[in-house]
């Protein structure tokens, strides 16, 4: 994700730190806000009274103090609209987002000023465990505790009673896992438990507010284009600097590099967010629209084929990975794409997900890539082992028919030159014909690294 320590990246893409900019501020702050005082200077005082928020919100998101950096930062934003703390803002949004969590995320209790600077707060009635400073709040209350507390004396007293010694281990594990529950309702020492109203945002609501911000963030960026250009520039400085040796070059270089790297990362980590919050249709119409302005980028449609497959169109994710195949100029990384349509299959087929017509459609695909793949590279062993894998699976659900016999004799086929290629291999490596066979490539990953994330396909195979 992009850098935690508040340094952004501003619109020239030169490193500006929000509390770097906010220096020569600190030093006359006295003497303005008086001067705001005798002069009766608005504007000016809500200019100073702004950026002193960003600092503390700076310093707050430094401390982990996430909700209350975001209320400093969305009261700044009423008198300053500087994208370096829309970023800092998206930020914290996606700090305090909750990943899978499904109920209220409690930002403060009411009447906090937190509530009422961050918008479309919501007020729910709520127990949570509660300190002084620290908003990290946890689950409590009486009402839940009670109940498991009294589970947990009758299980003590069946343990007690029970005379079987499998029974009784049973209703041990059964103890533990109730007390396991009841320490999420009762509250650390330093701690208080509270019950009452507090101000709350859902997971979906507080990812849409992050991309909101970073997105006002990447605006005011320059163009993907001149990033790239920049990049080039980037790394080839970086190169010289590593060839001379001088650490203090290095680790200016290598700043460069990744200050670069930033405006997609930042994009990426807007994705991760919507597909964490299932709110996947958002990710796909942001990257759509990219693809709008750079037409067949196959970056844009790698992360494409990774959010639709996060999404459970493997369908669509392949009809992506085939048109990245397709724009691709490099024979490997066509390889590579065309592999991990295979691999997809492979997984899904190897979980039983699917049955019927729709495991048959999955491995036509699958096996049409792999051999696309193989025409590249027809000595590549591992696309030999996956197409053999990819018949057996569809032998299989085609169940005792012709289809199926022929499925065998293909994947029977395909082991045969597969023989041929390891014999080959040895050979190239000067083995005895009676030596251990090289070793076999590796087995497709069950889970697919995009589901993750929604980037780009990793690149394998080939």
């Amino acid at each position: 994700m992009p850098p935690t320590s508040l340094c952004i990246v501003a619109p020239a893409m030169s490193v500006f730190c929000a509390r770097a900019r906010t220096v020569g501020v600190a030093k006359i702050l006295g003497a303005m806000l008086v001067s705001c005082a005798v002069l009766g200077s608005l504007g000016g005082c809500e200019q100073i009274d702004a950026r002193k928020r960003t600092r503390d919100g700076n310093r707050m998101f430094r401390e982990s103090q996430f909700v209350d950096a975001a209320a400093q930062y969305q009261k700044a934003l009423t008198v300053v609209d500087d994208p370096i703390i829309h970023y800092n803002l998206g930020l914290s949004y996606s700090k305090i987002f909750k990943p899978g969590y499904e109920g209220p995320v409690l930002l403060g209790t009411q009447g906090e000023s937190v509530c009422s600077d961050i918008p479309g707060v919501k007020m729910v009635q709520a127990g949570a465990c509660v300190k002084l400073g620290d908003r990290h709040y946890a689950e409590c209350g009486a009402a839940k505790s009670g109940p498991i507390e009294k589970q947990i004396a009758e299980l003590g007293e069946q343990i007690k009673s029970e005379a079987d010694d499998a029974k009784k281990k049973a209703l041990q594990e059964q103890l533990k896992d109730k007390q396991s529950d009841l320490t999420r309702y009762i509250c650390p020492s330093s701690f208080k438990c509270v019950e009452g109203a507090f101000c709350s945002l859902s997971s979906p609501e507080l990812a849409d507010l992050a991309a909101q911000h970073l997105q006002a963030w990447i605006k005011a960026q320059p163009s993907d284009e001149e990033i790239k250009r920049q990049q080039v520039d980037a790394l080839r400085d970086l190169a010289e600097a590593k060839q001379s040796g001088n650490l203090s070059q290095i680790s200016t270089a290598q700043k460069r590099v990744d200050d670069l790297a930033t405006k997609d990362q930042t994009r990426k980590l807007m994705t991760k967010r919507w597909s964490e919050s299932e709110q996947f249709r958002k990710a796909i119409d942001y990257w759509e629209g990219l693809l709008q302005d750079r037409p067949n980028d196959p970056e844009i449609m790698g992360n494409l084929a990774g959010i639709t497959l996060t999404a459970g169109d493997w369908r669509k994710s392949i009809e992506w990975y085939n048109k990245v195949a397709e724009v691709t100029k490099d024979p490997s990384s066509k390889v590579a794409e065309y592999t991990f349509i295979g691999n997809i299959a492979w997984s899904k087929l190897n979980s039983r997900l699917l049955v019927g017509a729709e495991a048959v459609e999955l491995a036509d695909r699958a096996i049409g890539a792999l051999q696309r793949a193989s025409e590249l590279q027809p000595e590549n062993r591992a696309l030999i082992s996956s197409q053999v894998s990819i018949f057996n699976f569809r032998s299989t659900v085609h169940g005792a028919s012709w289809a199926a016999a022929i499925d065998r004799a293909s994947a029977e086929d395909l082991k045969k030159l597969k023989s041929v290629l390891d014999d080959k291999a040895k050979n190239a490596q000067g083995q005895a014909p009676g030596a251990p066979p090289a070793p076999a490539p590796p087995t497709p990953p069950t889970s697919p690294s995009p589901a993750a994330t929604g980037s780009a396909a990793p690149k394998s195979g080939g």
